[in-house]
């Protein structure tokens, strides 16, 4: 599978359990490169149901904030 396929079940699914769009740098940082696994791992803690909305919310403030510096 291509990183096309694995970014757009990633924000799909971030969409849909956080109940909004996601941000121009929310989606900058979900689309940048990263290796099957990685791509594999975001997925399955976004799909977890253990995982409240609040949760995700705080994991992805997390991780724009770690790439931000990355980002033109």
């Amino acid at each position: 599978m291509d990183s096309y396929y694995f970014v757009k079940t990633i924000t799909s699914k971030l969409e849909t359990k956080l109940q909004r769009k996601l941000t121009g740098k929310e989606l900058q940082v979900f689309n940048l490169p990263r290796s099957g696994l990685a791509y594999e791992m975001i997925i399955d803690l976004i799909s977890s149901e253990q995982k409240s909305k609040e949760d995700l919310e705080e994991y992805v403030k997390a991780v724009v904030k770690e790439y931000d510096g990355t980002l033109n």
